[in-house]
């Protein structure tokens, strides 16, 4: 090996060990709070390597919890593009629920629903996008997924019996607020 390779892989490996540092001091500025530091670095990683999909995907979740929604669906669907791979869908999906595209939502959540790939979270999830775009009916059916999941969810079995109640089918809301008050006994909002 001649020495112009060797100072190209150590100047590569270098670049390697300094965009993990990176990568890894902008997730504890995230987890911190600090999102404004936290996406600085995270736009830097991107312009190096514009298909990292773990730095796509956390900097989406950054944008969703900064409410900068539409940004996170352009960077969420650039990694679900690369690596269409489960918690990636499902994140792109609450980000077009937040952007009050609630179908595309819908539809992606499907898409794990028909992979297998679901959990009671995934449904409540469904539930509340089918709620906004107006399918009650829908969003029934979904509530009632994810609590024969995990009768233990209580937003899902709190929500089930909200619909209820909106629904005017008053006895199951009671049941299920009732449920709801075994899971949280403290929670105001069951009580009334």
């Amino acid at each position: 090996m001649n020495y112009y390779v060797l100072c190209k892989n150590r100047d590569k490996l270098f670049m390697d060990v300094k965009y993990k540092e990176l990568a890894d001091k902008a997730f504890v500025l995230q987890k911190s709070g600090r999102l404004d530091e936290a996406e600085k670095i995270y736009n830097l990683l991107l312009e190096l390597k514009h298909d990292d999909v773990n730095i796509l995907n956390l900097t989406g979740m950054l944008y969703i919890s900064q409410k900068k929604y539409e940004q996170a669906v352009s960077v969420l669907s650039k990694a679900v593009v690369l690596k269409p791979i489960p918690y990636i869908i499902s994140n792109l999906a609450k980000a077009y629920y937040m952007n009050n595209e609630p179908d595309k939502s819908i539809r992606l959540y499907k898409q794990l629903e028909k992979s297998g790939e679901f959990n009671d979270d995934v449904f409540y999830s469904m539930a509340l996008a089918y709620k906004k775009s107006g399918d009650n009916e829908s969003a029934k059916e979904y509530y009632i997924k994810a609590v024969k999941i995990n009768p233990d969810n209580f937003s899902a079995v709190y929500n089930l019996a909200s619909l209820y109640k909106t629904l005017g089918e008053n006895a199951l809301a009671l049941e299920t607020a009732l449920k709801a008050c075994k899971i949280k006994n403290n929670d105001e909002d069951v009580h009334s």
